[in-house]
C-alpha cells in the first residue's frame, strides 16, 4: 500500500493557479482549492471601523509520500513562497485513503471491471437475485 501525504498550501487570493502549476510540474495530478480568510491577530485590518480579514486560498494536494517533498519544493520556489508573508506550505501524514481512482497511484482505473460491477449491481436492484437475468456491459 502506498503512503500518502496531504500537502497544504495557504496563499493570498489569486495565487492558487501558480501553486497548482508548480505542483503539476513536479508531478502532482490535481488538487482542491478552498477559498478562506486569515484569522491571525495581525491579519484583520480595520476599514470604516469594521474588521476585514484578507482573503486566502488554501490548496490541498494528495500525493504519494515519495513525491511530496519535490512538489513542496517546486511550489515554494515557483509560487514565491520563500518571500516573507507570501504564504505557507506544509505536509501532513495521511493514515488511510479511499476512493483514489485516477492518476495518483500511478495506474488508472479499470473501467471495464468497474462497469461489470455496476451492471451486476443494477441488475440485482429489484432484489430478485441474478438467476435468469442477462447482464449487459456497455
Amino acid at each position: 500500500m502506498t503512503d500518502f501525504k496531504l500537502i497544504v498550501t495557504i496563499v493570498n487570493s489569486g495565487f492558487s493557479t501558480q501553486v497548482m502549476d508548480a505542483a503539476r510540474e513536479a508531478g502532482a495530478t490535481g488538487g482542491t482549492i478552498i477559498y478562506s480568510s486569515g484569522a491571525g491577530a495581525h491579519e484583520a485590518e480595520k476599514m470604516f471601523g469594521i474588521a476585514v480579514s484578507p482573503e486566502k486560498e488554501t490548496v490541498l494536494i494528495l500525493s504519494p509520500a515519495s513525491g511530496a517533498e519535490n512538489i513542496m519544493r517546486s511550489v515554494i520556489k515557483k509560487a514565491g513562497l520563500n518571500t516573507l508573508g507570501a504564504g505557507l506550505c506544509f505536509a501532513l501524514n495521511v493514515d488511510s485513503v479511499l476512493g483514489v481512482a485516477y492518476g495518483i497511484n500511478g495506474g488508472g482505473r479499470d473501467d471495464s471491471a468497474a462497469g461489470a460491477e455496476n451492471a451486476a449491481d443494477d441488475a440485482d436492484a429489484d432484489g430478485e437475485g441474478d438467476a435468469g437475468k442477462e447482464v449487459q456491459n456497455d
